[in-house]
């Protein structure tokens, strides 16, 4: 048993697909297994972190330790009018307004991190350049 003191993870994740929200579940279930205090930021829905968020079959073995929600603009995302398909142009587009924003968002969430007493960060979300 660990007699380390817990620490407060912020994980920005992705919102580039499921597949990057399984696999921060997967990173945030072990942590919280450990004890520790973990924040998702994400601009992804909180369905896909269901197994780590709130009480259910899936998550029981978490014992009332769960991570935290919390609903940001962390990367541009793409449009896709379809799963196999992406617009260019709108994709562009996105990217343009989100790098016109993001001084502003890092300000912003260097403040959150301050203020929530976050001690580490965890990030899959690049264009915010951690």
């Amino acid at each position: 048993m660990s007699t380390s003191k817990p620490t407060h993870f912020a994980f920005y994740v992705s919102s580039h697909g499921f597949g990057h929200c399984t696999r921060a579940s997967a990173v945030t279930t072990a942590l919280l297994g450990g004890g520790h205090k973990v924040t998702l930021v994400t601009n992804a829905p909180p369905g896909p972190f269901t197994a780590v968020l709130e009480p259910s079959a899936t998550n029981a073995h978490l014992n009332g330790n769960y991570a935290a929600y919390r609903k940001r603009d962390v990367d541009p995302g793409m449009v896709q009018p379809k799963a196999y398909d992406v617009a260019r142009q709108g994709t562009v587009d996105l990217l343009t307004g989100f790098m016109a924003r993001r001084k502003v968002t890092i300000k912003e969430e260097v403040d959150w991190i301050k203020a929530a007493g976050v001690e580490a960060v965890l990030s899959d979300a690049t264009f915010l350049g951690w």
